[in-house]
């Protein structure tokens, strides 16, 4: 992304969104390349520390990132189907964006974010509860119904 479109971004939304990476997405390449194209991301490590990442019950990082006003990035579509964190969304109406397949690799997951990104920072700054898968080329309202 160029320094125009990030600034374009800026005016457009006065401020960009906050992002938390679960752990589908990995801590290295995918938030790298949002990192380096002016997303501010967390990955789950970041915030919670290895040990404790992977042993991370999803409710609770659902409950404590949207508290934190941070959207949520996964690739876990089941977040919309689990019962438990389906609860955990609505009660802390939290904004989640997916990637609906796990056949990708870093460098195409990242490249269908960036791609997408103008929708996906609508979505973001959405109020939640919500949930938004990421298409090639299309961002899609998929929760609630």
């Amino acid at each position: 992304m160029t320094s125009t479109c990030h600034r374009n971004l800026f005016v457009t939304f006065k401020k960009l969104p906050d992002f938390f990476i679960d752990r589908s997405l990995g801590r290295k390449r995918v938030p790298k390349a949002l990192a380096a194209a002016g997303w501010s991301v967390i990955t789950m490590h970041d915030q919670y520390g290895k040990r404790v990442a992977e042993r991370l019950e999803d409710v609770v990082w659902i409950t404590e990132m949207a508290a934190a006003g941070r959207t949520l990035l996964t690739m876990d579509t089941r977040i919309f189907r689990n019962p438990v964190e389906v609860a955990a969304i609505l009660d802390a109406r939290a904004v989640v964006v997916a990637i609906p397949t796990g056949q990708l690799t870093s460098e195409q997951i990242s490249m269908r974010l960036l791609s997408n990104e103008e929708a996906i920072f609508r979505a973001a700054i959405a109020e939640g509860p919500a949930g938004y898968a990421v298409y090639e080329s299309r961002v899609s309202h998929v929760f609630p119904s």
